[in-house]
């Protein structure tokens, strides 16, 4: 550390580089820092520790009593709700009957195929759903839909949702 004839500062101090005791980023010890606030909860010197689970949930029993990795089940989702051309026909098609107007189908007409969501169970999801946190109902769905294909593809039984939530 080099100190300059002015004040005795170090030349990192002058130019604002230095971590001084006064600068809040400096305090990462857990103790309050110089405004008084409190660490927060759950935390050890400034890294927020995992939480671990303290149950396993239906799902996380289910994937492990069957064998089958969540990355497979990513994979599956993102193959099976990724959007086609008649997926975004269908919906164009939605979107101009509305600009336009138009009544809604009769009660006796059948009505057209569902799109797909275009939206893949994500590794979030799938964490929430092995600790027990709430999901959402549509992602549940999704999360059905990819893990009956992986169990298809391992010649089981598909399931239904009540089996896994």
């Amino acid at each position: 550390m080099l100190t300059d004839s002015v004040g005795g500062r170090s030349q990192e101090a002058s130019r604002g580089r230095g971590h001084g005791p006064t600068d809040p980023r400096a305090v990462d010890d857990g103790s309050p820092c110089q405004y008084g606030l409190a660490p927060v909860a759950g935390t050890l010197g400034g890294a927020v520790q995992p939480e671990t689970p303290l149950m396993s949930s239906k799902f996380a029993q289910f994937l492990e009593k069957n064998k089958i990795d969540t990355r497979r089940v990513v994979a599956a989702s993102h193959e099976l709700e990724q959007l086609r051309r008649e997926d975004r026909a269908l919906k164009f098609a939605k979107r101009k009957a509305k600009a336009s107007g138009a009544a809604p189908a009769a009660e006796g007409a059948e009505k057209p195929k569902k799109p797909r969501s275009g939206r893949p169970v994500t590794p979030r999801v799938i964490e929430a759903a092995k600790t027990g946190k709430t999901v959402p109902g549509p992602a549940k769905t999704r999360l059905l839909r990819a893990l009956n294909h992986v169990l298809v593809q391992k010649k089981l039984e598909a399931v239904d949702l009540r089996a896994i939530f």
